[in-house]
């Protein structure tokens, strides 16, 4: 096998991030059919395990040697028992604090960090963004849907009709957006 030129890589991130923003202004328009290629284009580009997932992004950006730091949320979720439905503030990723609580993490990291526990589930955003790419559409369609990801679309913020999900998804492609301005500037 062929390893791909670095130019060849950085023009794959370019047109994958081209469909993230199209997707993004989609779903703000109200389809969310767009849901399925922002959490496609997230599984290619940030998320890891399995032998078949090589995050594009995360890869180039360890080649070139450029950290990328997002601020999450700061929650220790071992600190909340399994009776606690814990509802966290309505932002999971962004490039600036967006609270004085915010914690600074490598977007490695982050993917990979507990964000909320539904009673003794715990959530990863590599774990949501997965499942909305693998189970529903983004990547291929599985015949049922896990009780996991389904207790998770069940919790809807007030005012907003968005789920934790399909905030995080959001978010995590606009963050992720930004992340190809420092890639390409470096």
């Amino acid at each position: 096998m062929e390893k791909k030129s670095l130019e060849k890589r950085l023009k794959e991130l370019g047109d994958s991030i081209e469909l993230l923003e199209e997707a993004l202004q989609k779903v703000s328009s109200g389809n969310k059919n767009h849901f399925k290629i922002i959490s496609s284009q997230l599984r290619a580009l940030i998320c890891s395990g399995g032998r078949s997932l090589n995050p594009l992004l995360i890869n180039l950006a360890r080649e070139k040697n450029i950290p990328l730091y997002c601020y999450g949320p700061s929650v220790r979720i071992s600190d909340i028992d399994e009776y606690t439905v814990l509802k966290i503030s309505s932002f999971f990723i962004g490039l600036v604090p967006f609270s004085p609580a915010s914690q600074k993490y490598e977007l490695k990291d982050w993917i990979q960090t507990p964000f909320v526990r539904l009673g003794s589930e715990i959530y990863t955003p590599n774990e949501v963004i997965r499942f909305a790419a693998e189970k529903d559409g983004g990547v291929h369609y599985d015949n049922e849907l896990p009780g996991k990801l389904l207790k998770l679309r069940g919790i809807v913020y007030s005012g907003q009709f968005r789920s934790i999900e399909e905030r995080l998804l959001i978010q995590a492609a606009q963050a992720t957006t930004e992340f190809k301005k420092i890639i390409f500037s470096s």
